[in-house]
């Protein structure tokens, strides 16, 4: 089969949730079909990852797009009854180079996110598949909630709406819509019958079990802090949790670790305590080292991969329900979750003066991410749901 993937940043190196997932599902497609993958680039893509990626797939095509957005695209966003979102992705450059391809023998398309799918409408006789890494309008309206700043909380609600209805609209058109929990997908399905749930995973080969026994009192979150999610999280745990954390214990400490840190996270490396730093080779050094992993998430959707990372490595974790929400996860059994500040700081500190605790909830997490989480798994689901349009089944359940 000759797949056309379509991504809107390099899907390499594995640095953030969206590259990690979007390259092991392209590995998958790689090892069964002939690939060719158009994607955006920006100032920040590295040529050496370029070509390591061109070097396992059939054809690599490129285009540049500034990160910078154009303030005619902003007020395009608010003026027309388009998103900014898709709008922001907008090229003519794009648009023909996927074009050309379509015409040189291409049997389906694959988009990867929404912002992709605008490119995935022409061509004949070509099989339309999405991967929707979460619902977009979902994680708009959760951030509109939570926005401090009125401005920004009138834009998001209207920017929410927008990506509903083009969420509709899009979405009806494809042949295939895969989603990363079976709560996205009871969303989806209100568009696209043929809707399938193939769920993240992790690399059980890179993130292994760590046997040393952490006493230290040590937190850590993980994730790329430019992304807004990841920045209020930051935020909120150190301006409302951390306080009441350190009111019994002092000496925590807590790393926030991930690349491209906003201002607002940077700063909060003023607070004793608080370790900020920015980019890291290997963010599995500092997980082993802490003896508690927390995701105070209040935005996002889809599911979180930093979660199944965290479960492989065999750290106990305290999240809000947002933060481990559609991987299944059970509270008291494979991870602790907490929905307000109050709660986020006591059972953080439970696990904390618990060694017992924190070696129950690990172990079970271990389990459960063995059990149906690796990557390997992941890749079976996502050719079984390419089997539905081959063969013309229609949708199936997809389950192993």
């Amino acid at each position: 089969m000759n797949i056309l993937f379509l991504t809107h940043m390099l899907p390499y190196p594995q640095t953030d949730g969206a590259r990690i997932r979007s390259f092991n599902l392209l590995k998958t497609l790689t090892r069964h079909n002939k690939v060719s993958v158009v994607s955006f680039i920006s100032e920040t893509t590295r040529t050496e990852d370029i070509d390591e990626l061109r070097g396992f797939v059939h054809d690599l095509q490129t285009v540049f797009r500034p990160q910078k957005y154009a303030i005619k695209d902003l007020f395009k966003g608010v003026c027309t009854s388009e998103p900014f979102t898709i709008i922001n992705y907008r090229t003519e450059e794009m648009k023909e180079l996927v074009s050309k391809k379509l015409n040189e023998g291409i049997d389906a398309v694959h988009c990867e996110h929404l912002n992709m799918a605008q490119y995935a409408m022409a061509g004949d006789g070509v099989k339309r598949i999405i991967d929707m890494h979460n619902v977009e309008s979902e994680i708009m309206r959760r951030y509109a909630d939570k926005a401090s700043d009125p401005l920004k909380a009138i834009y998001s609600k209207m920017t929410a709406k927008k990506l509903a209805r083009y969420e509709r609209d899009v979405l009806r058109n494809f042949d295939l819509c895969v989603a990363v929990s079976a709560r996205d997908a009871d969303h989806m399905r209100e568009f696209c019958s043929n809707t399938v749930v193939v769920d993240n995973g992790v690399d059980l080969d890179s993130f292994l079990l760590c046997e040393d026994i952490v006493t230290e009192p040590r937190l850590v979150y993980t994730g790329w802090m430019k992304y807004h999610a990841n920045n209020d999280a930051a935020k909120y745990f150190c301006d409302e949790i951390l306080p009441a954390i350190k009111k019994d214990r002092s000496e925590v400490t807590v790393d926030i670790v991930g690349k491209e840190p906003s201002d607002e996270v940077l700063r909060l490396s003023d607070i004793a305590g608080v370790n900020v730093t920015g980019a890291v080779p290997d963010i599995r050094s500092y997980i082993n080292k802490a003896s508690v992993y927390i995701v105070p998430l209040r935005v996002g959707g889809g599911t979180r991969l930093k979660i199944l990372e965290a479960m492989a490595i065999g750290i106990p974790i305290v999240s809000t329900s947002i933060g481990c929400e559609g991987i299944g996860l059970t509270n008291e059994k494979d991870i602790l979750i907490a929905d307000t500040a109050k709660d986020f700081a006591r059972q953080t500190l439970r696990l904390l003066d618990d060694a017992a605790l924190r070696k129950h909830l690990a172990a079970n997490a271990r389990e459960l991410v063995e059990e149906r989480f690796s990557w390997k798994m992941i890749g079976e689901k996502l050719l079984s749901a390419y089997n539905t349009i081959i063969t013309e089944e229609g949708p199936k359940e997809i389950s192993l």
